[in-house]
C-alpha cells in the first residue's frame, strides 16, 4: 500500500500516540494518589453496612464488588457518611472498624486505606525515567554530531 519507510513511520506515530496516551492517564492517577499521600487525612471509621453490587466492564460483563458504607469523623469535627466500592474479595476487619483516607472538607473523597493504585503510579515512574534517558542520549547524539563530542563544546578558531 505505502511504501515501507511510510509504514515505519506511521507505526511509529502510532505507538509515540499510544504511550503519550499511557503516560496522561498513569500520570493522573499518580496524581491522584501523591494527593492522599501529601494532603490526606486518615481515621479510623465505623463501617455501617456492606451490600453486593457489581460493575459492568467495556465488554459488558458483570464484576461483583462490594459497595462499603462507612462513618467518621474528620479533622474538622465533621461527621461524615461516605461509601466506596472495592473487590468482592475485600474482608472487614474484625470489630467493624477500618482505617480510611480523605480530603478534610472534601465530600465523597473517602477511601479505604490499602485500596491504592499502585501499578500506574509505577508505570509513570518507570515511562518518566525512560522518557529522561531518552532525551540525555538524545542530546548525546546531538552534541556529536554538531561538535564532535557529547557534552563539550567547539572551540572557537582565535586568530
Amino acid at each position: 500500500m505505502l511504501g515501507g519507510d511510510t509504514d515505519d513511520e506511521l507505526r511509529n506515530a502510532q505507538i509515540c500516540i499510544f504511550c503519550t496516551i499511557i503516560y496522561l492517564v498513569t500520570g493522573w492517577i499518580a496524581w491522584r494518589e501523591l494527593e492522599y499521600f501529601v494532603w490526606g487525612e486518615t481515621t479510623v471509621a465505623e463501617i455501617q453496612s456492606i451490600a453486593g453490587t457489581y460493575t459492568i466492564d467495556r465488554r459488558g460483563r458483570h464484576i461483583p464488588k462490594l459497595l462499603v458504607e462507612f462513618s467518621f469523623t474528620d479533622a474538622g469535627g465533621t461527621q461524615r457518611v461516605e461509601r466506596e466500592t472495592v473487590h468482592s474479595e475485600w474482608k472487614a476487619p474484625p470489630g467493624g472498624r477500618t482505617m480510611i483516607e480523605y480530603f478534610e472538607g472534601v465530600p465523597n473523597s473517602a477511601r479505604i486505606s490499602g485500596v491504592t493504585l499502585k501499578l500506574p503510579v509505577w508505570i509513570f515512574l518507570a515511562m518518566t525515567g525512560a522518557a529522561t534517558i531518552f532525551m540525555i542520549l538524545l542530546w548525546r547524539h546531538a552534541s556529536k554530531m554538531v561538535n564532535g563530542k557529547p557534552g563539550q563544546r567547539r572551540k572557537k578558531n582565535r586568530q
